[in-house]
């Protein structure tokens, strides 16, 4: 009697073992990285997607707020000599807009898809479990369409904000255990913003903060975006 051979899956679904060594070395180049590590997330397949590319799904901050300045996407855009499209919005939560604004970063055929929510759970006091739920869908939609997804956490609060500090450590914590056990990009924004870096409100950066945001991007996505 013949030995009967077991075809190798992936995800449940069956591939040749070539195809599957080339998808776990894609697995793990994007491993899980904090703003300490460095990290990687390009080289792999992007199907039709352009690996020149990013979008954002943000709030407020991201879309630029008082005397913010420009905002972070178009500086990073600038410091990569890459777009990035911008559909963030103000007052959008993960909970909330997320998933609408992913799905148009989604369609705009990016191959990095930035998360950048969470400000807004914090300050109308989201379950963190709720946030994780709802990130670690974001994740696996935006991982389906062969994009690869880059999380921001949230940025430190101060002054008349600073009562949601609390709040906001849940949140990251949540942020960073999805990232964690995922294997997803992660910049750490609550390390790379100061109190110095915030405007009056104790929320939104100025234009120090703005430049510091998108320089915590641009040292992940730096060699990645192509």
């Amino acid at each position: 009697m013949k030995p009967v051979l077991k075809r190798a899956t992936f995800m449940g679904f069956p591939v040749a073992p070539l195809r599957l060594l080339l998808l776990a070395a894609a697995l793990l180049a994007a491993g899980c990285e904090d703003d300490d590590g460095g990290g990687g997330g390009g080289g792999g397949d992007f199907g039709d997607r352009d690996p020149t590319r990013c979008a954002v799904a943000g709030d407020s901050i991201a879309v630029g707020y008082g005397d913010a300045g420009a905002p972070w996407p178009a500086r990073l855009a600038a410091m990569l000599g890459r777009p990035v499209a911008n559909f963030s919005a103000g007052g959008a939560r993960m909970t909330g807009q997320g998933p609408s604004q992913v799905g148009s970063a989604i369609g705009s055929k990016a191959g990095f898809i930035i998360i950048a929510l969470g400000a807004n759970d914090a300050i109308n006091g989201a379950d963190p479990e709720g946030v994780k739920a709802v990130l670690g869908a974001l994740i696996e939609r935006v991982r389906a369409v062969k994009a690869v997804p880059v999380v921001g956490n949230v940025a430190r609060m101060a002054g008349e904000h600073a009562l949601y500090d609390g709040a906001v450590d849940a949140i990251n914590a949540a942020i960073g255990d999805v990232c964690g056990s995922e294997g997803v990009l992660l910049v750490n924004l609550h390390g790379a913003v100061s109190e110095e870096m915030l405007q009056s409100d104790g929320l939104h950066p100025n234009s120090d903060g703005q430049e510091a945001i998108a320089r915590a991007f641009h040292g992940k996505l730096k060699g990645l975006v192509e």
